[in-house]
């Protein structure tokens, strides 16, 4: 587009297209390539805009350079439009594509994250019982130590109260002319008799046999 046609095309061009910011870029062209000064510039500027047509969804790219003469005089600028809506498509697409990946994902790691936290509370639920659990064998284990030696202690002092109530019963038949002695014995041979009925509730105890008392 020479000078002389370029406020009628622009116009025109403009028209057509969901882009406002046209002739304002023509003019940052011209202007850099030095149009307004000597008409002569070595370095031009060149703008790119991505841009859609008023009708439809096409998108283009809009590339706008200095138009420079044989003798590098810049006498306009030239528009040139490259059709990319096929690009911007497959682009719109993989960023679709990525979007419902990344929500895929985010759904996988919550449903994974929810699974490890129902192991975890498994996990410890488990290792809490087994803590239970051994906790319940080492009372067990303190319980069955304390049965074997209050069995070995109540066998051992049976034997002795059996020597005591055979001799006390033997010295009662020898009293029974000394009523004060008689009774004496009596006392005697009730608290061992007693002190029998204990040993034996320990080796019960011992043995984990239950008690089974009766009215004597």
């Amino acid at each position: 587009l020479r000078d002389t046609d370029l406020g009628r095309v622009i116009t025109d061009i403009a028209g057509r297209l969901r882009y406002s910011g046209l002739a304002e870029d023509v003019a940052t062209v011209l202007k850099q390539a030095g149009l307004n000064k000597a008409g002569r510039d070595q370095v031009g500027r060149i703008v790119e805009r991505e841009v859609q047509l008023t009708e439809g969804d096409a998108t283009f790219l809009m590339r706008i350079q200095p138009y420079r003469t044989f003798e590098r005089a810049v006498e306009g600028v030239v528009i040139t439009f490259v059709d990319i809506s096929a690009g911007k498509r497959l682009q719109a697409e993989a960023e679709r594509a990525l979007r419902t990946l990344n929500v895929s994902l985010e759904r996988r790691v919550v449903d994974r994250t929810a699974d490890l936290q129902t192991v975890d509370r498994a996990l410890s639920q488990q290792i809490e019982e087994r803590q239970r659990a051994e906790e319940m064998l080492r009372q067990s284990q303190k319980m069955e130590a304390v049965g074997r030696l209050a069995g070995g202690i109540a066998h051992d002092f049976n034997n002795l109260l059996g020597v005591i109530i055979g001799n006390v019963e033997f010295l009662l038949d020898g009293v029974r002319d000394r009523p004060d002695l008689a009774e004496l014995g009596r006392d005697i041979l009730d608290s061992a008799l007693s002190g029998a009925e204990l040993t034996h509730r320990l080796m019960a105890f011992a043995r984990k046999q239950p008690l089974q008392p009766q009215v004597i």
